[in-house]
């Protein structure tokens, strides 16, 4: 059931700031060096190599 708000649920009525910006980010994950990319996103869906997608396969289905 959603009830109304109350004064004590104004700590919900702003949305909080991030700690860094996207761009304070980008820009130390470049200073961090080669790689920068796959540090700030991650792994691209499809950077796996065959053996590598092969062997995942074969761990999650045991």
């Amino acid at each position: 059931m959603v009830d109304e708000a109350r004064a004590k649920d104004a700590f919900f009525s702003k949305v909080p700031k991030p700690v860094r910006s996207v761009n304070q980010q980008v820009a130390a994950a470049r200073r961090a060096g080669s790689g920068w990319v796959k540090d700030l996103i991650g792994t691209w869906p499809g950077d796996e190599t065959e053996a590598e997608l092969l062997a995942a396969f074969k761990e999650y289905n045991g």
